[in-house]
């Protein structure tokens, strides 16, 4: 049959709408790779997965997900195709913009999004601005590699500021029951200003450390 994906997904949209009151809530996007064996599946091509750290061979989804206390559900998902995989009926698109094409389908069907986040593969400055110009807050995962200036000096890369930090710069929470250390110090990136870095580990793993970015300030 020849569906109109775009029309059914915002029927959906609009059913979640008319039985659930819709508070604040965050908006979350996680380009997942779903790997196949199929070398003539269509528009399949090599992609990195995230899980293996790997180019893997299958389909690469950008899909969102509104989540908050009450509810969570899917906001849209869309195939990333490579260039040479684009043709007039599905254009190329990079993945940071299908991201911001799905935060922008949010706004247009009321969604109320209050946050956004995403992983490192989904991180650049006009993404920032983009969301920023939206007035969102944000949380997004950062490469190491990413340069910043603390307090006005010249600028160092996320992963040097890691490298410097002591156990004791780092206060301990309570989560769900699991113990975490986290560090938060304000920097400046070029082309987006002011952010604060979040660096955590939880206990036990501590040589796992997720970063972060974000412009809320407010929050210990």
């Amino acid at each position: 049959g020849s569906w109109d994906n775009e029309k059914i997904n915002a029927i959906r949209i609009n059913q979640v709408k008319q039985f659930t009151k819709l508070t604040s809530g965050i908006f979350i996007c996680d380009p997942t790779m779903l790997h196949k064996t199929g070398k003539k599946m269509e528009k399949a091509n090599y992609h990195y997965s995230g899980k293996t750290k790997k180019t893997e061979w299958g389909h690469l989804l950008v899909n969102s997900l509104f989540y908050n206390d009450a509810i969570h559900f899917p906001v849209d998902a869309q195939i990333y195709l490579r260039g040479c995989d684009a043709d007039e009926q599905h254009h190329f698109m990079t993945s940071r913009e299908i991201f911001l094409a799905q935060i922008e389908y949010c706004l247009k069907h009321n969604l109320p999004i209050k946050i956004v986040m995403a992983d490192a593969g989904l991180h650049a400055d006009f993404v920032i601005r983009n969301i920023k110009e939206k007035n969102l807050l944000y949380v997004l995962g950062v490469r190491i590699s990413n340069k910043v200036s603390v307090n006005k000096k010249p600028r160092v890369s996320i992963g040097n500021i890691e490298e410097s930090l002591k156990s004791s710069d780092y206060r301990r929470f309570i989560i769900h029951g699991e113990k975490y250390y986290i560090h938060t110090q304000d920097i400046y990136t070029r082309g987006v200003g002011k952010e604060k870095l979040i660096i955590s580990c939880k206990k036990g793993d501590e040589n796992t450390k997720k970063i972060y970015t974000t412009n809320i300030f407010h929050l210990s």
